[in-house]
């Protein structure tokens, strides 16, 4: 049982000496002696060094090549970052390839009608000289794409094309090439969700409309928005505090080349006004404050009607009257 034993650690001790030398081996193999850069542009190599956060006689491991092309990729200089391990006798060469982004030498736009060019320019915020490549076309594509949008302009189209100038290939010239299709119209707009208020009195409350004859009926993003804020406005004077638009949705009918607009609504339940209180007034009394509250205990709660009470009452409460506080007031509901 005792050589048992014995052996039993004599083995663990060689296992642990193996495991030891082969991690020393493997730092050996790992440390850097020479950091070269590849680039397709000469000047970019002293950067890069100093930039990846690799050092000479330092070890390479997973983490920090992981590391290295993070904080390369931060620069927005490249359009792809590689690093290669390679063995020499006392350690490695580290290779680091690089994808040096061409720069903007000029700029043209074709087709842009609706917007005019400096707009679009500056919306996008491009420039000459500026680093362009695959990912800024494609954010400046979508911010372009948005404007169109925004304004009806459902079906346009943005092109981009970055041809190389022939004496510098560390240059493109940019030509923007939009289509921007027909103004889209309305052909119909849907409710759904509501109950207590009809498709006809919420449409009457908004200025997106649907195309007839004698009107354009043009689909705008933004002012579809402040007609969703105008439906909730409109429910909450009707009782119902809690109602909210949950979502719109647009579908492009392809006969008709217009849009159909449905907008979901979560209506809540209906309020009432309890009892309403008053805080803080010290020179006027309950009655000379209330005097401005028109609704009644027990009347559907319309948000504007406490708006309006509260405003007369901190403007009566506002006059020059020594220990005057503002009120505030506690509309309960029911």
């Amino acid at each position: 049982m005792v050589k048992i034993r014995r052996l039993i650690i004599f083995l663990l001790l060689v296992l642990l000496i193996l495991l030891i030398s082969n991690n020393a081996l493997a730092q050996r193999n790992n440390r850097i002696k020479e950091i070269v850069v590849v680039s397709n542009i000469r000047g970019v190599e002293q950067l890069v060094i100093n930039q990846c956060g690799l050092k000479v006689d330092n070890y390479l491991s997973r983490d920090s090549a992981s590391e290295a092309i993070k904080r390369l990729w931060y620069l927005k200089l490249f359009s792809d970052i590689s690093i290669v391990r390679e063995e020499l006798d006392d350690g490695i060469r580290v290779k680091i390839n690089v994808k040096v982004l061409p720069s903007v030498n000029s700029i043209k736009t074709e087709g842009f009608d609706e917007f005019e060019e400096n707009e679009v320019i500056n919306t996008i915020k491009l420039n000459r000289h500026m680093k362009i490549g695959e990912r800024q076309v494609s954010r400046m594509r979508n911010q372009i794409l948005d404007m169109y949008h925004e304004n009806g302009f459902l079906k346009a189209n943005v092109d981009f094309a970055m041809m190389p100038v022939p004496e510098d290939s560390t240059k493109v010239d940019v030509v923007i090439t939009v289509d921007e299709g027909k103004k889209i119209k309305i052909k119909s707009i849907n409710i759904e969700g509501n109950k207590e208020i009809s498709d006809r009195t919420i449409k009457k409350k908004m200025e997106t409309k649907e195309h007839r004859w004698y009107r354009s009926g043009e689909y705008k993003e933004d002012v579809l928005e402040e007609d969703k804020k105008g439906i909730v406005a409109l429910y909450k004077t009707k009782g119902y505090r809690d109602a909210i638009v949950l979502r719109d949705s647009v579908f492009f009918d392809e006969e008709s080349e217009k849009v159909i607009l449905t907008l979901f609504i979560e209506e809540g339940k209906q309020y009432r006004f309890g009892k309403s209180t008053l805080e803080g007034n010290t020179e006027f009394t309950q009655d000379e404050l209330f005097s401005h509250v028109v609704y009644q205990e027990g009347d559907i709660f319309n948000e504007m009607l406490v708006d309006m009470a509260a405003f007369h009452s901190v403007r009566t409460a506002s006059t020059p009257h020594s220990g005057t506080r503002a009120i505030r007031r506690h509309p309960c509901l029911l």
